[in-house]
């Protein structure tokens, strides 16, 4: 199966959005640190609810994804900076 055909898949049991526009995915790949490796992210998903990070969670953990949760990504360690291949859950 394809990326595309599994993001798909995902995208079909969200309520939120799926991106994997390359300028979205860049905006959201870094938090405020200053020393961070520069990971390319697969997708950001946008959650609207407790359904769409469960969602994405099975996906990812079906797929041996790794996720990466964010909220204001204004952290200073790094914590919310994408890593390859990774979705980013915003």
């Amino acid at each position: 199966m394809s990326d595309s055909t599994s993001l798909s898949t995902l995208a079909d049991h969200l309520t939120g959005s799926l991106s994997t526009d390359p300028d979205i995915l860049e905006t959201f790949s870094t938090d405020e640190s200053v020393y961070r490796a520069d990971g390319r992210p697969l997708a950001l998903v946008r959650a609207q609810s407790v359904d769409d990070v469960v969602a994405t969670m099975r996906f990812a953990h079906e797929h041996g994804i790794p996720v990466v949760p964010q909220g204001a990504r204004s952290g200073l360690s790094g914590g919310a900076c994408a890593v390859d291949g990774g979705i980013l859950l915003s």
